[in-house]
């Protein structure tokens, strides 16, 4: 009896295990788990906030709002986190530009309006960028980044 009670309470904890590891992590919780954690800057920003080019006022009223974690020195848990939000399957991969050592991506959710950016670089730092809204397009985020670019 002590012997299949044992199995069976080893048999429960691998299956706790690979489901804590196989869940999917939400852009609302990446950015739970590192606001306000040490050597990270985290934004939150609504959409209302945003500067917009006047070649498309529109994208502001589209915007919900836009989230950023940034850290100078990432940890793999960051990085990982991130990678597993990424391989989810919730997400299309729009474009990578890799160079030096420094990794550039932008995905689209397949459902939820949402545009991620992550910058890796090769020296630890790290930045994630979640922009969610309505009726967004690639070419709308062009005009976006270049209006937070302008803020900063």
């Amino acid at each position: 009896m002590k012997k299949i009670f044992m199995t069976l309470l080893v048999a429960l904890a691998t299956v706790c295990a690979v489901s804590a590891q196989t869940q999917k992590m939400t852009v609302e919780q990446l950015y739970a788990k590192y606001d306000g954690g040490e050597n990270v800057v985290t934004m939150n920003i609504p959409g209302e906030m945003l500067v917009t080019s006047e070649a498309n006022p529109d994208i502001a009223t589209n915007v919900s709002n836009l989230m950023m974690i940034i850290s100078e020195s990432a940890p793999k848990e960051f990085r990982d986190d991130v990678d597993r939000l990424l391989d989810s399957g919730d997400y299309t991969s729009l474009m990578n530009i890799n160079a030096e050592g420094d990794r550039v991506a932008m995905y689209m959710s397949k459902d939820k309006g949402e545009f991620l950016l992550v910058v890796y670089s090769s020296d630890g730092e790290m930045v994630f960028m979640c922009t969610k809204g309505e009726s967004l397009n690639v070419r709308d985020m062009m005009v976006l980044a270049e209006g937070v670019g302008d803020m900063f």
